[in-house]
């Protein structure tokens, strides 16, 4: 608790959890994420009993406390943001493929099993905008898959050794973005989708690389550094690395000196 507070219960990192809509862009479409944004939510937090990461929950008091924090540093209410546009713009994208052949066959590929019996239900919903249980159920299902929200996304080992949760302080968001890369680019490869998957993996490192350096432009505009046009190549390149776990002052130390052992040590 004590080292959420000193690194992201506050404002600023507040606005770095804008960047999270990089992912719900590349995965859902643009316009999807930006109308989910700005429009209605049809499906919130509360309907999948949602607070925030599974990394932060803490029934002791002091996850009383780092809630409060959380809550008047304003990161609750633009973590909530995130996520309810999120859901909804997977609903969205859904409720679009609902209405072709293709995309039907998608969301049977992906969740026939899932549902079973229930899907022709699901996609009959998803038509007639019914904001069914089964359909609450996929939005909440999405969002797991992007970020790590219950205990089932996070690593077995966070689970089962409290005390070790330490080691994974900050990590587990990291760690899931390995995991979507895994499920729906890698994945998506191996089962012979190569052109959507080369297409997947294009798209996603164009919205993160855009949304992570924006949202660190605006951070340093706000903290009165120095920001310039220029900076945006270089900035896009390491706002993209840093999702998943590289930074430039450990690159710059250690892989410019050819200290390969030096830079898999830092990361890990």
């Amino acid at each position: 608790t004590t080292g959420y507070a000193g690194t992201i219960a506050n404002p600023i990192s507040a606005i770095t959890q804008l960047g999270d809509l990089g992912t719900s862009g590349a995965m859902y479409g643009f316009r999807n994420t930006i109308a989910s944004m700005f429009g209605e939510k049809n499906i919130k937090l509360v309907d999948a009993g949602l607070k925030s990461l599974a990394e932060f929950e803490d029934p002791k008091r002091t996850g009383a406390f780092l809630e409060n924090l959380f809550k008047y540093s304003g990161f609750q209410a633009v973590d909530r943001l995130g996520k309810e546009t999120t859901m909804n713009a997977a609903l969205r994208k859904a409720q679009q493929q609902s209405l072709t052949k293709a995309g039907r066959a998608k969301l049977k590929e992906n969740y026939g099993q899932v549902f079973g019996k229930e899907f022709d239900n699901f996609i009959g919903d998803l038509q007639r905008k019914n904001i069914s249980d089964n359909v609450k159920y996929y939005a909440m299902n999405e969002l797991a898959d992007l970020q790590p929200v219950f205990l089932s996304e996070v690593p077995r080992a966070f689970v089962e050794n409290p005390n070790g949760r330490i080691l994974y302080l900050l990590k587990t968001f990291t760690l899931k973005q390995y995991d979507v890369v895994r499920n729906r680019i890698i994945g998506e490869y191996k089962k012979g989708n190569k052109e959507q998957a080369i297409k997947q993996a294009a798209v996603l490192a164009g919205y993160l690389s855009l949304a992570n350096a924006g949202t660190g432009m605006a951070k340093d505009f706000l903290l009165g550094r120095d920001v310039s046009p220029e900076q945006i190549p270089d900035r896009a390149l390491w706002a993209l690395l840093g999702v998943y776990g590289a930074n430039q002052y450990t690159s710059e130390r250690y892989l410019s000196r050819g200290d390969l052992t030096g830079f898999a040590k830092n990361l890990v």
